[in-house]
């Protein structure tokens, strides 16, 4: 979930995570608490509630709840204290929460079962990405899960999607020879190794691996000028809803891999690459215990289909590995004990020095705009028409072939139905994607399809929703709304400096004008403020763009640049 940095004023959270709508906050003694955002008593949303004495009070009727749900008020029962049982009654859901990498992973099945579990379990977080000095960026987008996952096993689309950014140009592109992932497991996911997808990086040797159910972590190794060095992107993609997403990324230097780890038949051959586990995994979305079920059917909209979702038998995908666990990140107090040392001499210094300042100084979101805007509409037209991935044609076996590894996980998952539950046999799109996956291997059921886009909800969003910054980042994160105080309070600084310069250079026009024979006198001082005013203007009129294109949309540039169908002039077309 969104990051809840320690510095940010203390207050309940609300966020959706899995279909579920939780509430986040701190007790007393800053220890972290996730639960069902709805009161036991009439169900209102606890997240609109208040911290009072380290305890979650509920804004409608004052009941009050400690860290692990426990009811310790009620106002309008005389003498609450006396009536244990009442109290028992009255307890909120709450969930298993664990801090790391300033990451709080919370494992949503609060079952006895659920909480012993998830005592044995250690969230994965590459050692690299734990020692970077960059943080977690999260956006949450009108995306869906399976299209997030998707594109981070599909390195080729950069060089077309993300043309004209950076060093991304089209004609630079090469045939990826073609390989194979001999082995795709529900509960380990795979590793696929691949070379490099464009001239500069032909001789780059790649290990991609897949985390189940979020977790891709992609290191590329590379020889420049004589030193080989390794550059680590990891991304996480959580699902929220049924066609929405959020999207993780940080950037890392990892140590250059073993030799012995670039083989295995698809699946990593050295503890470094698979850290080994002893503990048995906890559902994403299994079934929790009966107050539990009956508080999340009220607020997924519909009882009988949030009943029918907490009862989903616990497939591969609620079976998975340790990284079964969903997310609610936050900015952490702590430290790892002991960083990775990371390699990419120079270049990792200069990022060290980058990731010690606010992201929103460097980060450029033209890239997750081109992403969000593709994939969403993707998405939706997969919803509207019933189709699925299986009508995808993957015919490049080197650049498909992380594409249809991700694919397979999800038809061993069992997604959509492990992750949602099962579709209305009303359902158009239930139809549609069954009517396909029968035509096409005689699956007949959307629910074991793994479909990316029977289910998906609502309409295609306008463009200005799409590229919202505002909506999708700096709402959600402490750091870039901070930014945005600060950076608004410069525009408008410059802008009066700016109107002061062009007043003052104003007046000295006025004075030349009235003053006989001042002009040729003051003509230098008058083109200097001149010179000074336009200067000021444009620094100014440059910074509201900064401003806007860092915190508010996307959708100037946008325009600006024709979208994704006006190619720049500078590169050429393929």
């Amino acid at each position: 979930l969104p990051p809840v940095p320690s510095r940010a004023p203390p207050r309940p959270n609300h966020h959706c995570l899995a279909g579920r709508d939780l509430v986040v906050w701190r007790d007393g003694a800053g220890a972290w608490s996730v639960m069902s955002d709805a009161c036991p008593h009439r169900l209102a949303p606890l997240s609109q509630g208040r911290l009072v004495g380290g305890r979650l009070v509920c804004s409608y009727h004052g009941w009050a709840f400690n860290a692990q749900g426990g009811c310790t008020a009620i106002p309008q029962m005389p003498q609450p204290g006396a009536n244990a049982g009442a109290l028992a009654k009255a307890c909120g859901v709450s969930y298993p929460v664990r801090q790391v990498d300033g990451v709080l992973w919370v494992w949503l099945d609060n079952s006895p079962e659920g909480v012993a579990k998830s005592a044995l379990s250690e969230p994965y977080v590459a050692p690299e990405a734990s020692g970077s000095a960059f943080e977690w960026v999260m956006n949450e987008v009108p995306n869906d899960f399976p299209c997030g996952i998707e594109q981070g096993m599909d390195p080729t689309h950069a060089n077309f999607l993300h043309v004209g950014i950076g060093m991304f140009k089209s004609e630079n592109v090469i045939p990826m020879p073609p390989t194979t992932i001999p082995l795709v497991d529900p509960h380990t996911g795979f590793v696929w190794f691949h070379s490099g997808y464009e001239k500069k990086n032909e001789g780059m040797r790649a290990i991609r691996e897949f985390k189940p159910p979020f977790y891709v972590r992609a290191r590329y190794t590379q020889e420049r000028g004589g030193k080989t060095s390794t550059i680590s992107l990891n991304t996480m993609t959580v699902p929220v809803r049924p066609g929405w997403m959020r999207t993780w990324f940080k950037l890392a230097f990892a140590p250059n891999p073993r030799e012995e780890e670039y083989g295995g038949g698809g699946v990593p051959t050295s503890s470094a690459s698979t850290p080994a586990r002893t503990h048995e995994p906890a559902a994403l979305t299994a079934t929790s215990s009966a107050h539990s079920s009956g508080a999340d059917a009220g607020h997924n909209g519909s009882s009988s289909q949030g009943a029918a979702a907490a009862a989903a038998t616990t497939t591969a995908l609620a079976t998975t590995s340790h990284t079964t666990q969903a997310l609610v990140p936050t900015t952490s107090d702590e430290q790892p004990k002991e960083k990775p040392k990371q390699g990419g001499g120079a270049a990792a210094g200069i990022f060290k020095l980058l990731g010690k300042l606010p992201h929103w100084v460097s980060l450029n979101m033209e890239l997750l705009d081109q992403d969000t805007v593709m994939m969403h509409i993707q998405g939706r037209l997969m919803a509207r028409q019933g189709l699925t991935p299986r009508d995808y044609r993957l015919l490049a076996p080197g650049a498909d072939a992380g594409v249809a590894g991700v694919n397979r996980w999800l038809r061993q998952a069992g997604y959509p139905a492990s992750l949602w539950g099962a579709l209305p046999a009303s359902s158009p799109h239930a139809a549609a994607a069954a009517t396909s996956n029968g035509g096409t291997n005689g699956a007949g059921s959307a629910a074991a399809s793994g479909s990316a886009g029977a289910f998906l909800a609502g309409e295609q969003l306008p463009l200005e929703r799409l590229l919202d910054t505002r909506e999708r980042h700096v709402k959600h994160c402490a750091v870039c709304r901070e930014g945005l105080v600060l950076v608004t309070n410069a525009c408008y600084a410059a802008t009066a400096v700016a109107a002061l310069a062009a007043a003052y250079t104003l007046c000295l026009a006025a004075v030349a004008q009235v003053v006989k024979g001042s002009v040729a006198a003051g003509g230098a001082p008058l083109a200097w403020a001149a010179v000074g005013a336009v200067v000021l203007g444009l620094a100014a009129y440059k910074l509201w763009g900064f401003r806007t294109a860092r915190f508010i949309s996307g959708l100037p540039a946008w325009r600006r640049k024709g979208g994704l169908s006006l190619i720049p002039a500078s590169i050429k077309a393929m």
